[in-house]
């Protein structure tokens, strides 16, 4: 009985009888920019991505569900991941940005 045992204990180390833990597909390039992983490719982990300056990513993070799968904006749809130029408002400030009402005729003044 003692090499049945010892049969049953190695079972789970044979290839394809044990089960393997579910991670997320490794096709999340973004172009023109990078990512990282929270928890690498395990269900849980956060996808960040960054772009250079001047751009911002869209979608700018997925999460690894628990099945298996990247998390998308929309479900049932996968979106590409890009960097996008971010674009100007008033000649060269972005739409985030605020600017005082009492500026002088060298610039704007940031708040």
């Amino acid at each position: 009985m003692g090499s049945f045992m010892a049969l049953l204990c190695l079972l789970p180390l044979y290839p394809g009888l044990a089960a393997a833990a579910p991670s997320c597909p490794r096709n999340v390039n973004i172009s023109g920019g990078n990512f990282t992983l929270s928890h690498g490719w395990a269900p849980g982990s956060v996808l960040v991505y960054s772009c250079p300056q001047g751009r911002y990513p869209v979608p700018a993070s997925r999460l690894c569900l628990s099945n298996g799968r990247w998390q998308t904006p929309r479900p049932g749809l996968w979106t590409k991941a890009v960097c996008k130029r971010e674009a100007p408002v008033l000649g060269y400030l972005r739409a985030s940005s605020r600017v005082c009402s009492d500026c002088s005729l060298s610039g704007p003044c940031f708040l």
